[in-house]
């Protein structure tokens, strides 16, 4: 049985973010984690939203959630369309394997083709072999020619504050 993918709620919140944690330990970076509920609802349900979450209830208890998605539009512009980025999609440890992330890749990709979107993209750890092999499974392509680059932090402030 295919499961029902939604939107996330308010009442998804905690859940939401504990399924955050458990990808950022399963990452060996929990220490990375700053997001609270607050953010995370501010982003979510303002008027307009720059970031989304799709959810799935889990199957033996529809209190709990089994997986979910966060994403949100970008713009391609070698391509000039829109298209969907998707910055993580986490299973509940005890579910994984069992298709609940190649259901959401299915709706997200949907989601694109409804839309006339051009692409759908995401970043995927070099030792996470189980997501590789799913996503070349999927026929996605592989950039291994671009380098992901990040400021945060002090790193961000000191080139913002450059004269250039």
């Amino acid at each position: 049985m295919k499961p029902a993918i939604r939107d996330a709620e308010q009442r998804d919140l905690d859940q939401i973010l504990d399924l955050i944690m458990q990808l950022a330990i399963q990452e060996g970076l929990p220490g990375e984690v700053k997001i609270t509920k607050e953010q995370l609802s501010e982003a979510l349900f303002t008027s307009d939203p720059k970031v989304f979450v799709l959810v799935i209830d889990h199957p033996n208890d529809i209190s709990k959630l089994a997986a979910f998605a966060l994403y949100w539009i970008d713009f391609p512009t070698w391509l000039g369309r829109h298209g969907l980025y998707i910055e993580d999609i986490c299973v509940t440890t005890e579910l994984r394997g069992q298709g609940y992330g190649g259901a959401l890749m299915s709706y997200l990709a949907q989601i694109c083709v409804d839309r006339g979107y051009a692409r759908l993209a995401w970043w995927v750890k070099d030792d996470n072999e189980l997501a590789i092999n799913f996503y070349k499974s999927s026929g996605a392509e592989i950039k291994d020619d671009f380098t992901v680059r990040h400021l945060t932090g002090k790193t961000l402030m000191v080139l913002a504050s450059r004269n250039i």
